[in-house]
């Protein structure tokens, strides 16, 4: 059985390595635990590597440290960054709701488009049309031989007054079996 060798990621010195890690928690912008940094950055910045930067740069006061238990969880610090003033908020409030009825419209284009799809999909296609087609033509002609012979042996075509005063008259005896 032969083993399959994963291309081996080259690891970094502690200096490129500090500067991935802030560079990616700047980037998200969301807690992580030193562990999952080191998997987001594909493992180029060790799992003791990432702990120990996270630990300094809590230090420092560069990122947020919050300890669950034995866990720890780390963000880039908040402080320092604008505020919002109030008519900023609102022109972001138009924004979003602007974008969310451009949004709710795609959708419903995007539903129309499926239900036009489905109904493509379910429809035959030229080939099956062509085999059914076939199928109709034989069933014809055999229905066809079959008045043909029919009419030689003496029987006659009904018509469709004929045809329902039978049926009239096959109702009423059933009628009057019941």
């Amino acid at each position: 059985m032969s083993k399959v060798k994963k291309d081996k990621v080259k690891k970094v010195s502690d200096v490129e390595a500090r500067k991935l890690v802030v560079d990616e928690m700047k980037k998200v912008n969301r807690p992580y635990n030193s562990q999952t940094i080191s998997l987001n950055l594909h493992s180029a910045v060790s799992k003791t590597q990432a702990a120990k930067i996270c630990s300094e740069l809590a230090a420092k006061g560069t990122f947020t440290e919050k300890v669950k238990g034995k866990q720890k969880i780390y963000f880039i610090s908040q402080e320092g960054l604008e505020a919002l003033d109030p008519e900023g908020l609102a022109k972001l409030d138009e924004d979003q709701s602007a974008a969310k009825e451009v949004l709710k419209e795609i959708n419903q284009d995007v539903a129309v488009l499926q239900s036009e799809i489905n109904g493509l999909n379910s429809s035959l296609t030229t080939e099956q049309l062509d085999e059914e087609i076939q199928k109709v033509t034989e069933r014809n002609k055999e229905m066809e031989t079959k008045v043909e012979t029919l009419t030689k042996k003496g029987a006659k075509v009904a018509t469709t007054d004929e045809k329902q005063k039978a049926e009239q008259s096959l109702e009423r005896g059933r009628a009057e079996w019941k």
